[in-house]
């Protein structure tokens, strides 16, 4: 059984990481869990928990709660590009 972390280090992981992290968990048959975050609050709750755990996790956030968080973000368009922008910075 491979672990986790014989493949990538802790932290944030992306990347050619990210692509042994998620090839880890297909041939270890095992889903990485997202949580919707909203804001810091929420992000450093998961991640606290995480850490813990000494586990893996995906964190997601919607453009539209980005947005109506923080308003600088609300002129980008609605492409999965510059939605990703905007969560990259508003979270």
């Amino acid at each position: 059984m491979t672990k986790v972390l014989d493949v990538v280090e802790p932290g944030v992981v992306t990347g050619d990481d990210l692509q042994k992290l998620l090839q880890v968990a297909k041939d270890e048959d095992f889903a990485l869990p997202a949580v919707n975050v909203v804001g810091s609050d929420s992000v450093n709750a998961v991640l606290e928990e995480v850490g813990a755990r000494e586990s893996a996790i995906a964190l997601a956030s919607s453009c539209d709660l980005t947005r109506s968080r923080y308003p600088d973000t609300a002129s980008a368009k609605n492409s999965a590009s510059e939605c990703s922008v905007a969560n990259s910075v508003g979270v």
